[in-house]
C-alpha cells in the first residue's frame, strides 16, 4: 500500500512542479505587460492584526482514508480517440477554357483528266459557225493559220511538190529554165528527186537520204538508177513560203476567207511572198481537216512576174507549191543499199555523162 502511495505522491508532485511552471511563466509574462503580481497586495488588502488564535500541536490524528491498491495492470486502458481530419471543401480549379483548334480548309484534290487533253493546231482558230457560204477572216486569225502551216512542217511525215519555169535575158541571150523538186519524208527516212532543164540539156537527181544515231547517209543516182553512190549527206529542206513571221503573214495576206467544205474547211486568199530576192503574188488554198488540223496548202502564180537581178531580166511564168501533211512508207532499194563510196574517176567520169 505504502508502495502505491508514493507512486501517487511522485505523479502530485509531477503536477505541481508543471503547474508552478506554467505559473511561473505567466507571471513573467503578466510583469512584462506591466499587469500586476499576485503576492504584491495592495496595503488596503494586508491584514492590520496579527494572528492570535494558532492551534496547538494536539491535533487529533486524522484517520486516514484507505486508498485501495489499485494494479496498474487491471486498469484497462483507454483508447485514443483518432481524430477524423474534418474534410476541408476542395477547391476545385476552374478549368481554362480549351481553345477550339483552328480547321484547316481542305484543299480540294485536282480531278484527274478523263482523257488527254486535244492539242489545236490551229492556236485555238474557232471553226464554228461556218457554213459553205464562208466569211472573211480576221487579222488574229490569219496569224493562227500561219502558227499552224508552220507547226506542220516539223511532221515526222510531209510530201511536197515545187514547179517552177522561168526565162532569163542577158546580153540579148535567153536561157529558159525548168526546175522541179519533189520531196517525200517518212519519219528518218527523205526521198527527193529533182529535175533540172537548161541550156538545152537536162539533168535528174534521185536520193534517199537516213539519220541514224547523229549520222546521215545518203544514196544517190544520176542515172535513173543505174548506178548509185554513197555519201555522207544533208537532210533536204524547203523554206515555206510564209516565212517564220506569222505577223507578216497577216500582213501579206489579202482578201482571206473561210467557207466550209465535205472534208472540213478551205481558206482562200492572195500572198505576196518573197523568193530568190523576188516578191511574187501568189494564190493560196490552206485546207483544213475535220480535227481543225492544216492537213496542206497550195499557192500558185496569180500573174507572170517580172522584174531584173544583177543586170539580168528575169521572167517568171510558174511558181506551183504543193504540200500535204502525210506520206506513205518510204523504202529504199536494194542497190542503194548495196551502193559503194564513189573514187575521183567515178566523179569524173559522172560529171563528163552529163556534159559539164
Amino acid at each position: 500500500m505504502k508502495k502505491n502511495l508514493f507512486k501517487l505522491l511522485a505523479v502530485m508532485l509531477c503536477l505541481c512542479l508543471a503547474f508552478t511552471a506554467c505559473s511561473k511563466d505567466e507571471s513573467d509574462e503578466d510583469e512584462g505587460r506591466g499587469r500586476r503580481r499576485v503576492t504584491e497586495a495592495p496595503e488596503d488588502d494586508k491584514p492590520t492584526e496579527a494572528v492570535t488564535d494558532v492551534p496547538d500541536g494536539n491535533v487529533a490524528d486524522v484517520t486516514s482514508t484507505p486508498v485501495p491498491d489499485v494494479n496498474v495492470a487491471d486498469v484497462t486502458a483507454v483508447p485514443e480517440v483518432t481524430v477524423e481530419p474534418s474534410d476541408e471543401p476542395v477547391v476545385t480549379a476552374t478549368p481554362e477554357p480549351t481553345a477550339e483548334p483552328t480547321v484547316e480548309p481542305t484543299a480540294e484534290p485536282t480531278p484527274e483528266p478523263t482523257s488527254e487533253p486535244v492539242v489545236d493546231v490551229n492556236g485555238g482558230l474557232d471553226l464554228s459557225g461556218i457554213t459553205g457560204v464562208g466569211r472573211e477572216l480576221t487579222r488574229d486569225e490569219l496569224i493562227k493559220i500561219a502558227q499552224a502551216i508552220t507547226e506542220i512542217t516539223n511532221n515526222e511525215k510531209m510530201y511536197m511538190y515545187m514547179d517552177t519555169e522561168m526565162s532569163m535575158d542577158m546580153g540579148g541571150q535567153t536561157m529558159d529554165v525548168i526546175m522541179t523538186e519533189t520531196l517525200y519524208k517518212y519519219k528518218n527516212i527523205q526521198h527527193m528527186i529533182t529535175y533540172t532543164n537548161m541550156l538545152g540539156g537536162d539533168m535528174s537527181i534521185d536520193q534517199y537520204t537516213v539519220e541514224e544515231s547523229g549520222n546521215t547517209i545518203s544514196y544517190t543516182t544520176y542515172d535513173g538508177g543505174q548506178t548509185w553512190t554513197k555519201s555522207a549527206g544533208a537532210v533536204a529542206s524547203f523554206d515555206v513560203p510564209i516565212g517564220d513571221n506569222t505577223e507578216e503573214f497577216a500582213d501579206m495576206f489579202e482578201n482571206g476567207r473561210i467557207v466550209e467544205t465535205t472534208t472540213g474547211h478551205t481558206v482562200t486568199g492572195q500572198m505576196r511572198a518573197e523568193e530568190d530576192g523576188m516578191l511574187l503574188l501568189l494564190d493560196c488554198e490552206i485546207y483544213i481537216d475535220t480535227e481543225g488540223k492544216v492537213s496542206g496548202y497550195k499557192m500558185y502564180l496569180s500573174e507572170p512576174f517580172k522584174g531584173e537581178e544583177e543586170g539580168m531580166e528575169i521572167t517568171m511564168t510558174k511558181f506551183d507549191i504543193e504540200y500535204e501533211s502525210d506520206c506513205p512508207e518510204v523504202e529504199i532499194p536494194a542497190e542503194a543499199l548495196n551502193a559503194k563510196e564513189p573514187s575521183s574517176e567515178d566523179i569524173e567520169s559522172m560529171l563528163n555523162g552529163l556534159g559539164l
